[in-house]
């Protein structure tokens, strides 16, 4: 049996003797008033009795009546106000007792709330679908016109999630908005992001912001309740409930306390949500890498290479392109190699190696450090830039660098900012990607001096297994031309210089 059965019991009980109280007081009223309408019936005999001389027995007898129902009379009055005292500890009693009934029976109600919440929460781990639950239960749960619930991500720098559950007599909708406000920027919120405590306000309230007069007007509503989302002591969001009739308290103090037991649950389901996405994201990542790096070891050319990458980082970076740009041999300019942008390559063959003193690869080639550039936020003419290809909003570039030597220059370009998981990736991949870069070159320079020095190996053979002069000629263009890398070659033949003799001058006769 329950907590709340047993005390039922207990009042019902109760019940019944006070019952059985009450008809004991009435048979003993019965008897006392018998016992007084037997003494009224011998005190009117009495003076017939005294005209006719009374005996000792009689007058004992008389006597004994009389002080009998006098105790009677103070039993039943002793019998009486001792009743009344017992009733009225009783009916005290009771009042306590159904209080702590009713006070029982709402936390009860609360706790089964609490439970049944939990419940809900626990059965899913994405953000929205928590969020939609949360504005949904708190609405019916706290009779609410309206449940408006803000999350936000990064701190203070991070964008407001804001979803809007509505309640107008029969008709309900719900709306999951994503707004670029800073929590610094709601200035309605500004009391609770600093207590990080409910706080109720109206439109009777004469020291109400004018922020939030005007959120209330807005909304046609009467006043609001703000419960803060509080995690381990990081406010992770709001909660805030309105109601549009007039009443005072707006909202109890019970009501207040279970919206923010409600709010500490919410703040924990997000809070899990987000870490089993982050986990989530961290796995897809090192999958990518896997990948990634599987791809660079295998990767026969800088063609591939450079095409297998672009494939690569656009899957799990969200940009509309990327170029690879490489510093030529005397450290001065940097020549694009590979462009990408909005689904097709681009045709970077006519544009000549640029200077590192100019644009922004330039000073990410300088400096050596990642730059970020947003065209319409950022003052970008110090960097000297110039557009080759589309001209977006955001520039990324990242250095690549193998054994502190500089390789060359990992832009990525988007219309949105990058996330910090985003930038934290791309720096984990440039590296692997220089040193694949670097492997390639060595390897094409090492392969292209075998073949050279093969290419010589059998011309040397080949004139020392001929006497003819235009094979001997033919043959020895070809080297120099192997020789030269390719560069036109001229040989020009004449008549050989004449021989010099040297003539010595006979000694003269003395």
């Amino acid at each position: 049996m329950t907590t709340t059965g047993k005390i039922k019991n207990l009042l019902q009980i109760q019940s019944e003797n006070s019952e059985i109280r009450r008809k004991g007081r009435r048979i003993l009223f019965l008897i006392v008033l018998l016992l007084l309408v037997g003494v009224v019936n011998f005190l009117l005999e009495l003076p017939a009795k005294l005209d006719g001389g009374l005996t000792a027995g009689e007058i004992v007898s008389i006597s004994v009546q009389i002080m009998a129902g006098l105790i009677i009379a103070l039993i039943y009055l002793y019998l009486v106000w001792t009743a009344n005292q017992f009733a009225r500890e009783s009916e005290e009693k009771t009042k306590i007792i159904r209080r702590h009934l009713s006070e029982t029976e709402a936390r009860l109600k609360e706790t089964q709330s609490l439970y049944d919440f939990n419940n809900l929460l626990a059965t899913t781990l994405d953000v929205s679908e928590i969020v939609r639950r949360t504005a949904y239960t708190f609405a019916a749960q706290f009779q609410a016109t309206r449940c408006t619930i803000f999350t936000w991500e990064n701190g203070e720098a991070g964008k407001i999630h804001q979803a809007n559950y509505r309640y107008n007599g029969e008709t309900k909708s719900f709306a999951l908005e994503v707004t670029d406000l800073s929590p610094a920027d709601n200035s309605s919120a500004y009391p609770v992001l600093q207590t990080q405590q409910p706080e109720m306000f109206s439109l009777d309230d004469p020291d109400l912001a004018a922020s939030l007069r005007h959120v209330l007007a807005e909304a046609e509503q009467f006043g609001c309740l703000d419960i803060p989302l509080v995690r381990g002591g990081e406010l992770m969001g709001l909660i805030r409930l309105f109601r549009r009739d007039k009443a005072a308290p707006l909202f109890s103090s019970e009501e207040v306390r279970l919206a923010q037991t409600m709010a500490g649950e919410t703040a924990v389901a997000l809070a899990n949500a987000q870490l089993t996405a982050e986990a989530q994201a961290r796995v897809a990542q090192l999958s990518s890498l896997y990948r990634f790096s599987l791809f660079l070891s295998e990767a026969p050319g800088l063609t591939d290479i450079f095409k297998g990458a672009r494939r690569e980082i656009l899957s799990f970076v969200e940009a509309t392109g990327m170029s690879i740009s490489l510093l030529t041999s005397d450290g001065a300019k940097l020549h694009w190699i590979y462009g990408y942008e909005f689904g097709q390559e681009v045709d970077l063959s006519s544009i000549p190696p640029l200077p590192i003193s100019e644009g922004f690869a330039g000073y990410v080639a300088r400096k050596r450090e990642m730059l970020t550039i947003n065209r319409e936020s950022d003052a970008v003419e110090e960097y000297h830039s110039f557009a080759v290809g589309a001209d977006v909003k955001v520039w990324l570039g990242l250095p690549m660098i193998v054994a502190n030597k500089l390789v060359g220059v990992l832009a990525i370009e988007n219309e949105t900012d990058f996330s910090e998981r985003e930038i934290s990736l791309l720096k984990t991949i440039v590296g692997p990607l220089a040193i694949a870069i670097q492997n390639a070159r060595l390897l094409a320079q090492a392969e292209g001096r075998a073949q050279r020095q093969l290419n010589l190996n059998r011309i040397s053979a080949q004139l020392h297994q001929t006497a003819d002069v235009e094979n001997i000629i033919s043959l020895g263009l070809r080297a120099l031309s192997d020789v030269a890398a390719g560069e036109p070659v001229d040989l020009r033949l004449g008549r050989p210089y004449p021989s010099q003799s040297i003539e010595t001058a006979e000694p003269a006769q003395d």
